[in-house]
C-alpha cells in the first residue's frame, strides 16, 4: 500500500515510465496494481481529475483489466465536481435575487424590467423564483410592496382614527340553529374565512370593514362592489401593474388563501354583478372574502359563508355612543359636552312621550350615523330636529357658507356634479371646481379629507362624501322637480337605490304614488323588487289626504295638521321596521321550508345545495363549492374532511357519479354520496335506492351512502334539539363503505 504522503510522487514516476516499459508487461502490470490500490484510497480532490485521467487512458491503451477502481474514481469525482459547480450557481443565483429583492420596493426600473415582467422573470428565474414568490408569506410582501396602499385605497387605512370607533355595536348571527347577539369586534376580531357582514345604511358596515383593514398585517385588497362589473379578480388587477396583474398568478394566490379580499357595498351593485362576487367566493374556498352589503331579499349569501347582522344600538349604548364621539369630534370642554348629551338623551328617550313617537325616535337614533350628526350639533349646542336631521345639517352648513362667502350655497350646481359623479363611479369631490364649497362640507363634517401619495413622491389630498346618504341627499335635488326624466332613467341603476327611497318621502304625495305604480310595474318586469317593496312602504308611511285649493291656500296654517303629519311619520319609522322583521323572518321560513326539497328535488345540484346546507345544519363547514363540478367539500366537527356529491333520478340507481367514482383514492377527504330515487313516490313507499352494484363500489371505495329522506330526518332531529351532531358524524364515520343507511330512531349514539 502506497501511503498518501507519497502517491502522488508514486504515481507521477509511474506515469513517466509508463511507455519505457511498453516491452516489460509485467512491470505495467505492477504499475496497474498500484495506480489501482491508490484510487481505492481516500483524500482525492477535483484537482486530481486530470492525473487520474491520464493514468486511466494508459490502463485503457494496454488493455489492463485493473480500470474499474480508476473509473469508479473519476466518475464520482466529476459528480462532486458538478455538485460544487451547481451549488455555487445557486448560491450565486440567489443572492442575485436577493439583491434585486432589496433593492426592489424603491427602484422602478428593476419593478418594471424585471418583476413585472412575467417572461424576464421567469426565464431569469429558472422557474424556481416563480414559486418561491407564491409560496413565501415575506417574497409575497416585498412583491407587492409597491401596491400595497392602492390595493386598500378606499378603506385609506393610514387616516382611520381608531378613537372614533364605537366598539359595542352588536351582530347577531346563528349558529347551529341557535341565535347568538355578541359585539362585533369579538364575532370578527379577524377577517378568516367567507364572511358576509350584513346591516342596515349607517350602522358602521363600511367603518368596521376598514377596521380590520388597518389591523390586518396580510396581504389584502380592499375594493368596492362596483368595481366587480367583470369580476372580483379583474377588479384587484385594476390596482396592479405588469406581470404583478397577471390573471393566472394572481388566480393561484387567491386560491391559496394568499391575499385577503374586502369587497363593499354589494346591495350597490346589479344582480349580475352580485352574481359574479358569490362565483368568485365560491371557486376560492381559501380565500378570507369578507363582503359588506344592506339586506337584500333577491340575493343568498355564498354557500358556507358565515353571515353576521350589524344590529342598531340599543338606548343604552346611545348615550355612550355620543359621549365616545367627544374625543372624536375634538370637543373643547368635555364635562359641558357631557351633560348636554345626558340631558339630550334623558328628553328624547322620555317614556311619558307617546309609545309610537318614542319608537321612532330610538329607531333614528339607534343609527349610528345618524347619532353621528346628532353628536356633531349637540356640541355646536345647536338642537337636533331628528325627523328632519339630512335637511338640518344641510341648513346649518349652508348657512354658515353665506355668512362667510357672502352669497348662498349653490346647492343645484354643486348637486348636478354630484349625480355626474355618481353615473361615473367617481368618489373625489372636485375640489378645484368647489373649493369653497367643498370647504364649508369639511368645515361641517359632511366629508372626510384623505391624502394620498403621487408616484414623484408628493401627496395629494381628496374629500370624500362621508357616507353615501350625504351624498344622496345632494343626489335628490337632481330628480326632483316635475316631469323630471331621470326618475325613470335610473330604475335600473342598483347605484341610485338609496335616491329612491329618499323620493318616497320627499315627492309631493301624488307624485310617489304615481312613481310607486311604475316602481311595481318595472318589478313584474324585471323580476328585481329591491327597490319597489321598501319605496312601497315608505309611501304608505307618509301618504295623507291634502285639500285642494289655491296655492297661496297652503301659507294658511290649520290647527292639528303639524301634529297628524309626525304622527303619520313616527308610524312609517314603525312600519318600516316591522316590515324589516317580517322580511327577516320571512327569509328565514323560506329558508327552513325549502329543506324538504331533501325529499323529492328532482335535479341533482338542487339536491347538493340542500345537502350541503344540512350537514352544514349539523355542524360541519362547508369549505368549498366548486362551480360547475357539483362537489362540495365539507369538514366535520371533529375537522375530518368530506366530499359530498348528490345524485337526483326518477330510477333506483345502477351506477355512482363518475366523479365520485374517478376521485383519488388516496384523497384526505371522505366522500359522501346522498340520492333521491323516484321522487314523486312517498319516501316511505320507495324501494331500496341503490343495486348490489351500487353497494359493492360503496364497500370497495369507502363511500358513505345517504337517501336524501335519511339526511332530511337527521336535519329535523337536529333542529329539534333531539340528535347529537357530533354523534351523526361519528355514526357516518363509523358506517362508512357500509351499505346500511343512517335510521337515527335505531341508532342510540344519535340520541340526545
Amino acid at each position: 500500500m502506497i501511503h498518501r504522503e507519497e502517491r502522488s510522487s508514486v504515481l507521477a514516476a509511474i506515469e513517466r515510465s509508463w511507455d519505457g516499459a511498453a516491452h516489460l508487461p509485467a512491470l505495467r502490470e505492477e504499475m496497474a496494481d498500484i495506480v489501482a490500490s491508490a484510487a481505492g484510497q481516500g483524500g482525492w480532490g477535483v484537482s486530481d481529475l486530470p492525473t487520474l485521467g491520464r493514468h486511466l487512458q494508459n490502463l485503457k491503451s494496454a488493455g489492463s483489466t485493473r480500470t474499474g477502481p480508476l473509473e469508479q474514481l473519476i466518475w464520482e469525482l466529476r459528480l462532486k465536481a458538478v455538485l460544487m459547480g451547481s451549488a455555487g450557481l445557486i448560491a450565486l443565483h440567489l443572492a442575485f435575487w436577493a439583491a434585486l429583492m432589496t433593492v426592489y420596493p424603491n427602484s422602478p426600473k428593476i419593478q418594471a424590467e424585471i418583476f413585472w415582467n412575467k417572461r424576464v422573470r421567469k426565464v431569469l428565474g429558472c422557474g424556481y423564483v416563480d414559486l418561491l414568490l407564491r409560496w413565501s408569506p415575506y417574497l409575497r410582501q416585498r412583491l407587492f410592496y409597491p401596491f400595497t396602499k392602492r390595493l386598500v385605497l378606499d378603506a385609506d387605512p393610514d387616516d382611520f382614527d381608531e378613537g372614533a370607533y364605537f366598539p359595542e355595536s352588536h351582530v347577531t348571527y346563528e349558529e347551529q340553529g341557535v341565535s347568538k347577539s355578541v359585539r362585533i369586534i369579538e364575532a370578527i376580531s379577524q377577517a378568516r374565512g367567507h364572511i358576509v357582514l350584513e346591516g342596515d345604511s349607517g350602522l358602521g358596515k363600511s367603518f368596521f370593514m376598514r377596521r380590520l383593514v388597518k389591523q390586518s398585517s396580510r396581504l389584502k385588497a380592499y375594493i368596492l362592489a362596483n368595481e366587480c362589473a367583470e369580476g372580483v379578480l379583474s377588479a384587484v388587477q385594476l390596482r396592479l401593474t405588469g406581470a404583478i396583474a397577471d390573471a393566472e398568478f394572481l388566480q393561484a394566490l387567491m386560491y391559496r388563501g394568499a391575499i385577503d379580499v374586502y369587497v363593499d357595498g354589494l346591495n350597490e351593485v346589479s344582480a349580475d354583478t352580485r352574481a359574479k362576487v358569490t362565483q368568485f367566493v365560491e371557486g376560492n374556498p381559501f380565500c378570507t372574502v369578507l363582503i359588506g352589503t344592506q339586506p337584500l331579499l333577491d340575493w343568498s349569501p355564498p354557500i358556507g359563508s358565515r353571515v353576521y347582522r350589524l344590529q342598531p344600538l340599543d338606548k343604552l349604548q346611545i348615550e355612550k355612543f355620543l359621549l365616545h364621539h367627544s374625543q372624536a369630534l375634538e370637543v373643547t370642554g368635555s364635562s359641558d359636552f357631557a351633560c348636554r348629551c345626558h340631558s339630550f338623551v334623558v328628553q328624547a328617550l322620555d317614556e311619558q312621550q307617546p309609545k309610537e313617537y318614542l319608537d321612532a325616535v330610538v329607531r333614528i337614533l339607534s343609527n349610528p350615523m345618524d347619532l353621528t350628526v346628532v353628536a356633531q350639533m349637540l356640541t355646536k349646542a345647536q338642537n337636533p330636529d331628528l325627523l328632519h336631521l339630512q335637511d338640518q345639517q344641510f341648513q346649518i352648513m349652508a348657512a354658515a357658507y353665506s355668512e362667510k362667502a357672502g352669497r348662498p350655497y349653490p346647492l343645484m350646481t354643486f348637486a348636478e356634479d354630484v349625480y355626474e359623479m355618481r353615473k361615473t363611479d367617481a368618489t373625489v369631490l372636485p375640489s378645484d371646481r368647489w373649493p369653497d364649497e367643498v370647504s364649508a362640507l369639511y368645515t361641517s363634517k359632511m366629508v372626510i379629507r384623505r391624502f394620498h401619495q403621487t408616484e414623484g413622491g408628493g401627496s395629494v389630498r381628496h374629500h370624500y362624501f362621508r357616507h353615501d346618504k350625504i351624498a344622496e341627499y345632494f343626489i335628490l335635488q337632481t330628480f326632483l322637480g316635475a316631469d323630471n326624466q331621470r326618475i325613470e332613467e335610473h330604475l335600473d341603476d342598483a347605484r341610485f337605490r338609496g335616491v329612491y327611497f329618499l323620493l318616497a318621502t320627499q315627492l309631493p304625495v301624488d307624485a310617489a304614488t304615481a312613481l310607486r305604480e311604475k316602481l311595481i310595474l318595472h318589478a313584474a318586469r324585471t323580476n328585481d323588487n329591491s327597490i319597489s317593496n321598501r319605496f312601497v312602504q315608505l309611501v304608505s308611511t307618509r301618504k295623507m289626504l291634502e285639500s285642494s285649493g289655491p296655492e297661496w291656500v297652503t301659507s294658511f296654517e290649520v290647527p292639528g295638521v303639524s301634529d297628524i303629519e309626525k304622527e303619520l311619520r313616527v308610524l312609517g319609522c314603525r312600519q318600516d321596521q316591522v316590515q324589516h322583521q317580517i322580511e327577516d323572518l320571512e327569509r328565514r321560513l323560506d329558508a327552513v321550508r325549502s329543506m324538504r326539497g331533501l325529499l323529492f328535488v328532482p335535479r341533482s345540484d338542487e339536491l347538493q345545495a340542500l345537502a350541503a346546507k344540512a350537514l352544514q345544519d349539523l355542524g360541519g363547514f362547508v369549505l368549498q363549492n366548486s362551480s360547475g363540478t357539483g362537489v362540495t367539500d365539507i369538514t366535520d366537527p371533529r375537522e375530518r374532511r368530506w366530499r359530498l356529491w348528490s345524485v337526483s333520478s326518477s330510477t333506483r340507481l345502477d351506477s355512482l357519479p363518475a366523479q365520485l367514482l374517478t376521485d383519488d383514492p388516496s384523497s384526505p377527504s371522505w366522500p359522501i354520496c346522498v340520492a333521491i330515487t323516484q321522487p314523486s313516490i312517498h319516501p316511505d313507499a320507495r324501494p331500496a335506492p341503490f343495486d348490489e352494484e351500487c353497494v359493492r363500489l360503496a364497500r370497495k371505495r369507502d363511500i358513505s351512502l345517504l337517501t336524501g329522506a335519511e339526511l332530511f330526518r337527521c336535519w329535523q332531529l337536529s333542529r329539534a334539539g333531539n340528535l347529537i351532531n357530533e354523534g351523526f358524524w361519528d355514526t357516518l364515520f363509523a358506517k362508512r363503505g357500509v351499505a346500511d343507511l343512517i335510521d337515527p330512531s335505531l341508532d342510540s349514539t344519535l340520541s340526545a
